[in-house]
């Protein structure tokens, strides 16, 4: 691991969002470390829990697609629905084409965790 890699784990470590979501991308990717799909996971899931909107997204993407993970329609919807809530700009598109495949108890189920993470992260 490079020295430059080492210090931006550090940083998001120390809670700085936006190396998170980048160190999240460079597992994602495997960019200047191995591609690692759970590692993107936590680093997308930590600047997400803080607010990040692009993370709450791929994530999103990522149960979706289940890169790296089993597909998760309706947590997929969660984070879709949260990163609309967080201002990206795509999010709603994604969420509605997500909703057109699924029943409304999921929605439900989805809308629900979507307002149980914000209550919790406020």
């Amino acid at each position: 691991m490079t020295p430059e890699v080492r210090s931006m784990i550090r940083d998001a470590e120390n809670g700085d969002i936006d190396i998170q979501y980048d160190l999240a991308c460079m597992y994602l990717d495997g960019d200047r470390v191995t591609q690692h799909y759970k590692s993107a996971l936590v680093w997308f899931k930590r600047a997400a829990n803080q607010g990040h909107a692009d993370a709450a997204a791929e994530l999103g993407r990522m149960y979706a697609d289940g890169e790296g993970i089993s597909i998760d329609i309706v947590v997929s919807h969660k984070w879709y629905n949260i990163a609309n809530s967080l201002g990206h700009s795509s999010a709603h598109i994604w969420m509605e084409r997500h909703s057109r495949q699924m029943k409304g108890f999921d929605i439900d189920l989805a809308q629900d965790l979507a307002l149980e993470w914000t209550a919790t992260s406020e």
